[in-house]
């Protein structure tokens, strides 16, 4: 059984000097001929049908987002994540509609602890995923 524990809209991060770091959104086709940090290929339609870019394949985010900012490629990230170093920026994803989200698998009828623990892990995404007072 598959139970949903956070689900945040994908941003793409571009070094700050890109020219469309400014823009309010971007649709990925936009960047269908940029170079791109990722996880995994990243397959971009164009003219000449899917083509997967990859640049660098970092294991974690500040591996990543180091990337984008000394200008090796574009990259998309959740809008959970809390900081960006100087020299990136994040603009919303408008086409196509992506979403990162993280979720715990179980049998179909766990045991107790088990229920017990996915209730204890969907009370702390809840409390993570409410606004923080400033202060």
């Amino acid at each position: 059984m598959s139970t949903g524990l956070i689900e945040a809209p994908l941003l793409v991060v571009l070094p700050a000097s890109h020219p469309l770091a400014s823009r309010e959104w971007i649709d990925l086709a936009m960047l269908a001929d940029a170079p791109w940090v990722a996880r995994t290929q990243v397959p971009i339609s164009g003219d000449e049908g899917d083509r997967p870019f990859v640049v660098h394949e970092p294991t974690d985010v500040t591996t990543l987002l180091s990337l984008v900012a000394a200008d090796h490629g574009s990259a998309l990230i959740p809008a959970s994540v809390p900081a960006l170093p100087p020299g990136v920026t994040a603009v919303p994803l408008r086409r196509p509609a992506l979403a990162h989200r993280t979720e715990v698998l179980t049998l179909r009828n766990p045991p107790s602890t088990a229920a017990n623990l996915v209730g204890h892990l969907r009370a702390l995404a809840r409390q993570a995923a409410r606004p923080q007072p400033e202060g």
